[in-house]
């Protein structure tokens, strides 16, 4: 910037808490509180909700009866820009399909609540110095609506990857982007692992990182997630 705050070169804006104080804000809090029901453990069993919640999932797989061997590989896979790179039609259309299925307290019908999302979308932009901008692809996070339309919409790709997954594992839990899971087998299937990944959906893009466990002090037979860290 220069002496007067100006961007010297220009910039990308990364639409991140638009729907504050705009028209759309109280409807993207209706839409939350219509859909929020749908991100249920019932609907996302895959999904957490917090980082508390996948600590105590990792206890759980600790505490569990599966035995799992010293070369096996803690993996922790993120999504790339997960939020802008939402296929927010396919996410709405699910939203609908699940709505059906188990419709809103609040009564409102599935035909609403899909315009209500569409609206919030088409018009979820920000002023910035006397300009306006629209997101050209993808959700921002800060509209009340965000976070759950895209756990929806990642919820089939989440079961897709465990029913198709060529590799032996264990423990997978996603919480927004970030998924967890153990590889039984050790490093010879990370590369099927990583190849897979790519094949969930043409919108997405991984980052890995892939730990090695060790031998759990209770039983050296076996290794077992770490309970913290």
């Amino acid at each position: 910037k220069d002496q007067n705050g100006d961007t010297i070169v220009p910039c990308p804006i990364r639409n991140i808490t638009a729907a504050s104080g705009t028209p759309v804000a109280n409807l993207s809090k209706v839409g939350q509180q219509s859909i929020c029901h749908l991100t249920s453990k019932n609907n996302l069993p895959y999904r957490k909700k917090s980082t508390n919640e996948v600590l105590l999932h990792i206890d759980d797989v600790n505490n569990s009866d599966v035995v799992i061997s010293d070369e096996a590989v803690l993996g922790f896979a993120d999504i790339k820009s997960m939020y802008p790179n939402t296929d927010v039609e396919e996410a709405i259309d699910t939203v609908g399909n699940e709505h059906e299925k188990s419709k809103t307290p609040h009564g409102l019908t599935t035909e609403s609540i899909v315009k209500a999302l569409k609206i919030c979308q088409k018009c979820n932009c920000v002023q910035f110095k006397g300009r306006f901008y629209l997101p050209c692809r993808g959700t921002a996070m800060g509209p009340a609506h965000g976070c759950d339309l895209t756990d929806i919409w990642i919820g089939p790709i989440a079961e897709k990857h465990v029913q198709t997954c060529p590799c032996d594992t264990t423990g997978f839990c996603i919480y927004r982007d970030d998924g967890l899971e153990i590889l039984l087998n050790g490093p010879r299937d990370i590369p099927a692992y990583i190849e897979h990944l790519k094949t969930l959906h043409p919108n997405l893009d991984w980052d890995t990182c892939l730990l090695y466990t060790s031998p759990s002090p209770r039983d050296l037979s076996t290794s077992r997630m770490p309970s913290s860290a």
